[in-house]
């Protein structure tokens, strides 16, 4: 899965940097405005790239996970389709939102903090609300695409997971194991001191459990829409199945 979840993030992140960007703009003329911040800030432009970008890599994977366990089986039908595109819908009606809004918050604490920030520069230099405005835009220029590539990067492998199990349960597979990256940065990064709480996917690579029950750390799968922080932010780990 890894060269086309790739493929997803490449595509999302621009997708998302470009929605968010257009939140930090509205924000940017509230400020010159001297208008409410939190309510210049629409979460329309991330809602739709989200819940496109979250569709269309769910749905790619399932097809390529169901067929990849048995090289002999045939195409999935429009019927099997049409059902996966349904149980699509309804896993984005009832999580998506709330994934949305940890996006937007995030957001909406940046621009705060920003603000804040720049206002005391201002301050000190003399400035008004424009050259405010100015400072934001540019620190966020700074930040927005490690920020889009985080958020592509986690939600991506979120749907394919999601996905990946649901395509190896309906083609009969009953046990999955974990599969970490094997590189560096899987957590605990072996660059970075340890701190306590901190995730261990080293531990789990390998780790195998009936489909229906939870790893060791308590996911269904990597990466599971609202898990730990620190268990799926920018987790990279995936699943193989067995019969």
């Amino acid at each position: 899965m890894e060269r086309l979840i790739d493929k997803e993030v490449d595509s999302f992140v621009d997708d998302i940097e470009r929605a968010i960007t257009k939140q930090i703009d509205a924000a940017a003329r509230a400020v010159r405005n001297n208008a409410n911040i939190n309510a210049a800030i629409d979460s329309e432009p991330i809602t739709e790239v989200y819940q496109d970008a979250w569709k269309n890599a769910a749905l790619t994977i399932t097809g390529k996970v169901y067929n990849a366990i048995d090289a002999s089986r045939k195409e999935f039908t429009d019927e099997q389709y049409t059902s996966w595109e349904d149980n699509v819908d309804a896993y984005l009606a009832q999580k998506g939102g709330e994934q949305i809004r940890l996006i937007d918050n995030y957001t909406k604490k940046w621009v705060r903090a920003t603000v804040t920030s720049a206002t005391q520069q201002a301050v000190e230099l003399g400035l008004g609300t424009d050259d405010i405005a100015l400072l934001m835009r540019d620190r966020w220029g700074e930040l927005s695409r490690s920020r889009a590539l985080r958020i592509a990067e986690t939600e991506m492998n979120a749907a394919a997971n999601y996905r990946a199990m649901e395509a190896a349960t309906a083609a009969g597979m009953t046990r999955k194991f974990w599969i970490t990256a094997s590189d560096q940065r899987v957590r605990p990064d072996p660059r970075k001191k340890p701190r306590a709480g901190d995730a261990n996917h080293r531990v789990l690579d390998g780790e195998e459990r009936p489909i229906g029950e939870a790893f060791s750390n308590g996911l269904m799968r990597p990466s599971e829409t609202g898990g730990p922080p620190g268990e799926v932010i920018n987790c990279r780990c995936q699943m193989g199945f067995l019969p």
